[in-house]
């Protein structure tokens, strides 16, 4: 953050708790007004009553909220790590794909490959649900000469058996890393076809699993990420996550709201969602809550809902460790988005209860 927005942000705490007090000043002083009037002209104002009374009932979750941003921010400690040496745990990194394009996919699984880990102590499954030939071809070449931890996987589908989209696809992945050559690893880590891992994307993401046993979860935004930087000339550049947004972006797909302030603090609270590409999760963790939630289009959300559900919590890493892209027409756009929706709404009637 700038200087400027970091005070600000440092000061929210003081600010939510003096807004509250001014509203519920306000809000006496409007009761009192009210009652005033109805003395002086000795009479009822049912109306007043009926607004003053809507007012209350939206106050009290806007209170709510703001009570929960100041417990957030106060409590927010998630530190910077980075897990070091060649001790370290295994990880099954997969990268789903399904029509995309084939030297796109190939370039995240190359990028994957290429981290800073040990080579003995992870491996790559394209999992492609396109079936491409090219992509075989090229994923098993790459594999026999440059990434031996490189792997092809393509589940097979059958008339009138529902595949369940990328959900189906993830579930294929858990059980046929079952049946590789040492068994499942310790973690599970998955990618999106277009989101190209840093270096050192899973140094910095597992230490927060293993300094808590009950985390399920690791993520990094998917999301745009801006933040200033300090060139040689001390001029602040923005940064950005996503490498296909246009300058002014438009259609605001940064969602620099959700990553910079909403999820931050779902993560001090220990409830952050599933970002969708680049997390790490717990194989243990998954295995209780039966795999992937194949009720939803958007997996990812639904998976961390159903993981807090039963009793493990979610870690958000507010660190820029995957980059990828955007939809590029209007209507990619508004099917991601709906689906977004469609998510939200399934993962509040999971919370119900």
């Amino acid at each position: 953050m700038a200087p400027f927005k970091r005070i600000l942000y440092r000061s929210v705490p003081l600010l939510a708790f003096l807004s509250t007090v001014a509203f519920w000043a306000y809000f006496i002083l409007r009761v009192r007004f009210v009652r005033l009037a109805e003395k002086e002209a000795d009479e009822v104002f049912a109306m007043a009553w009926v607004f003053i009374g809507v007012e209350l009932g939206i106050a009290f979750p806007v209170n709510l909220h703001r009570f929960w941003t100041i417990l957030g921010v106060m409590q927010r400690e998630r530190p910077k790590l980075r897990l070091q040496g060649t001790i370290v745990p295994s990880v099954d990194v997969v990268i789903t794909c399904c029509g995309e394009e084939d030297d796109l996919v190939l370039d995240t699984a190359k990028a994957a490959c290429d981290i800073d880990y040990p080579t003995d102590k992870f491996r790559v499954i394209v999992c492609d649900d396109g079936k491409s030939e090219y992509l075989r071809m090229a994923t098993e070449r790459a594999a026999s000469r440059q990434f031996p931890n490189m792997h092809y996987r393509s589940r097979p589908k059958y008339p009138g058996v529902p595949q369940h989209f990328k959900a189906g696809n993830l579930n294929y992945a858990l059980e046929e890393t079952k049946k590789m050559p040492g068994g499942p690893a310790t973690f599970f880590a998955a990618l999106d076809a277009d989101m190209i891992p840093e270096k050192l994307w899973l140094r910095a993401l597992l230490p927060h699993l293993l300094r808590d046993k009950k985390c399920s979860m690791s993520c990094p935004p998917q999301v745009s990420l801006s933040y200033s930087k300090e060139s040689h000339e001390n001029k602040a550049k923005s940064l950005k996550l996503f490498y296909n947004v246009p300058p002014d972006d438009p259609l605001a797909q940064s969602l620099n709201t959700f990553v910079h302030s909403i999820e931050p603090l779902k993560d001090a609270m220990g409830v952050a969602w599933c970002t969708g590409s680049g997390y790490v999760l717990r194989r243990q963790a998954i295995d209780h809550i039966g795999g992937f939630p194949t009720g939803s289009l958007a997996e990812d959300v639904c998976c961390s809902s159903l993981l807090l559900g039963s009793g493990w919590n979610t870690a958000f890493v507010h660190e820029p460790l995957q980059w990828g892209t955007v939809p590029e027409s209007l209507t990619s756009h508004l099917k991601q988005r709906t689906r977004w929706v469609s998510n939200v709404r399934l993962d509040r009637t999971l919370a119900d209860p």
